[in-house]
C-alpha cells in the first residue's frame, strides 16, 4: 500500500462514529511507562527470534501531543498524521474502565495471527507487528475517555505493519500456531496495512508473472489495457505505490506505442524522490525524471530501501516526451482518457480493498481522502466496472493483482483527482 502524501493507511476495520460527549482524560506517567517498556521488552526479546537486533523504540512527544489534541475531539476518526499517511495507526476501546495491562495483553495475543510462511494475518488484526517492526523508530500512544468507553490510540513512525511483510527477519520460520480466543480484551481499530514504509529485506518484483487478459469479447464500450500492460509488480513495505504506478503507465503507454515490453527502474525513482517510502505524488515522479529520463530494472534492481544515492548514470535510460493530467474528474472525462491507454490514479483503499478476493468492488461507504496510487486500465461495460492494476503482486485479488472497482458509484473517492500519464 503505497501510500500518497494526502493519505492514510489502509483501514482494517470501519468503525461507527461515537457522540461527542468528552471528558477529560489522558495516559498517566505510570501508564505511559508501562506501554514504554513493554514495547522495548518485546523488541529486545521477539518470538520468534529475530535474525539480528530489533532497534528499542523512543517515546516522540510530538506524536504523543498531536495525537493527545486529536483523541481530545473524542470524533472516532483516525488523527491527521494518520491521514496525511505520516504514520501508522490503531484505535483500541475498552469498558467499563481504561486498563493497560488488558490491553498489551490483548496486543500481545495478536502476535499469534501472523503466519510467517505466508507472510499474512488472520483471523484478526496483527496489532503486535506494529510494536516490532524492524524500521520503525518512535512511537507515541494517547488515551481519552469517550461516551462512556475508553480508548487508546498509538502511532508509530516510520509507519510499518503491512500485509505480505515480514516486521523483521526472523532467525527461523516458526510452524503455524492455533489462533487463542482471548477473554474480556478490547476492541481494536487499525489503520491500514499500507502499503508504505518499512525496509522489508524480501520483496522480490516479479518480472515474468504473465499478464491477466480478457477471456471473451469486450461488451460494447468496454476498453481493456491488459494484454498492453506489463507484469504486476510489487512495491512490499515500502510506501511506494506512487513511483510504481507511474512507471507501469509508462510501460504500457510505450508498450501501446512500440510493442515492446520494458521494466523500468522502480528504486532509480525511489533513490532520486525525496520522500522516498513515504509516499509522494505520480505526476511529481513524471516531473521529477522526465528530464533525465528511468534506467531500466535490470541495471537498478528494486530493494524497496531508498538508498543514498540519486542516479543519473550513462546506463541506457527511458525517456518520454512529457506528461499531463486528465482534463477533468467526471465519469467520462476518466473513460475517454482511457481511449490513449492507461492512467495513474488514487484513490482510498479502505481495508475491504485490501482484502479483495473476486467480483466487482464497492467501498461500503464514502471516502474523502485518498491513500493509494493505482493503475486505471480499462473499463468493463458489462460491470460497469474500472478495471484496476494494483501494485502488491500477482497474488492478491483473484485475477492477478487486479481489481474490478465499482463505476456505479466513486465511493472509494477515485474520481476526486484528474488522473495523470505520459506521451511517448
Amino acid at each position: 500500500m503505497y501510500v500518497l502524501m494526502k493519505s492514510l493507511f489502509i483501514s482494517l476495520l470501519i468503525f461507527a462514529l461515537y457522540s461527542v460527549v468528552m471528558v477529560s482524560s489522558q495516559l498517566s506517567s505510570a501508564d505511559q511507562t508501562t506501554i514504554f517498556n513493554q514495547h522495548n521488552a518485546w523488541r529486545s526479546n521477539p518470538s520468534p527470534a529475530a535474525k539480528g537486533t530489533i532497534k528499542p523504540l523512543v517515546w516522540n512527544t510530538t506524536i504523543a501531543t498531536t495525537l493527545q489534541a486529536h483523541m481530545n475531539k473524542c470524533d472516532g476518526r483516525f488523527s491527521p498524521s494518520a491521514l496525511q499517511g505520516i504514520v501508522g495507526e490503531f484505535r483500541i476501546s475498552m469498558s467499563p474502565s481504561l486498563n493497560v495491562p488488558s490491553m498489551l495483553n490483548f496486543l500481545n495475543a495478536t502476535r499469534s495471527y501472523f503466519n510467517w510462511s505466508t507472510k499474512a494475518c488472520s483471523p484478526g488484526s496483527c496489532l503486535h507487528n506494529y510494536a516490532v517492526w524492524n524500521t520503525t523508530t518512535s512511537f507515541a500512544c494517547g488515551y481519552k475517555q469517550c461516551n462512556g468507553s475508553h480508548y487508546i490510540m498509538c502511532d508509530y513512525f516510520p509507519r510499518g505493519g503491512f500485509s505480505g511483510v515480514w516486521p523483521y527477519t526472523p532467525s527461523s520460520i516458526p510452524a503455524p500456531t492455533t489462533t487463542p480466543t482471548p477473554t474480556n480484551t478490547p476492541t481494536p481499530t487499525t489503520t491500514p496495512k499500507p502499503t508504505t514504509t518499512p525496509t522489508p529485506t524480501t520483496t522480490p518484483k516479479p518480472t515474468t508473472t504473465p499478464t491477466p487478459a480478457p477471456t471473451s469479447a469486450p461488451a460494447p464500450g468496454s476498453i481493456d489495457w491488459r494484454s498492453k500492460s506489463t507484469p504486476v509488480r510489487n512495491q512490499g513495505g515500502c510506501g511506494s505505490c506512487y513511483i510504481f504506478g507511474a512507471l507501469a503507465v509508462a510501460e504500457a503507454r510505450n508498450k501501446i506505442k512500440t510493442g515492446l515490453d520494458i521494466d523500468l527502474s522502480e528504486q532509480n525513482v525511489l533513490n532520486c524522490y525525496s520522500n522516498g517510502c513515504n509516499g509522494g505524488w505520480p505526476m511529481t515522479v513524471f516531473q521529477l525524471m522526465q528530464p533525465v529520463g528511468v534506467e531500466y530494472e535490470n541495471t537498478l534492481p528494486y530493494t524497496a530501501v531508498k538508498q543514498a544515492t540519486c542516479s543519473n548514470s550513462t546506463q541506457p535510460r527511458f525517456r518520454w516526451t512529457s506528461q499531463a493530467n486528465m482534463a477533468g474528474v467526471t465519469k467520462q472525462h476518466f473513460l475517454d482518457a482511457l481511449k490513449a491507454g492507461p492512467v495513474v490514479v488514487a484513490l482510498f483503499a479502505d481495508g475491504g480493498f485490501q482484502s479483495y478476493g473476486s467480483g466487482v468492488y464497492s467501498c461500503p461507504e464514502q471516502y474523502t481522502g485518498v491513500n493509494h496510487a493505482v493503475v486505471l486500465t480499462g473499463y468493463d461495460a458489462s460491470k460497469d466496472a474500472w478495471i484496476i492494476k494494483n501494485s502488491w503482486g500477482t497474488s492478491w485479488g483473484s485475477v492477478g493483482g487486479y481489481i474490478y472497482l465499482s463505476a456505479a458509484n466513486d465511493r472509494c473517492n477515485m474520481m476526486k483527482y484528474a488522473g495523470s500519464y505520459v506521451t511517448i
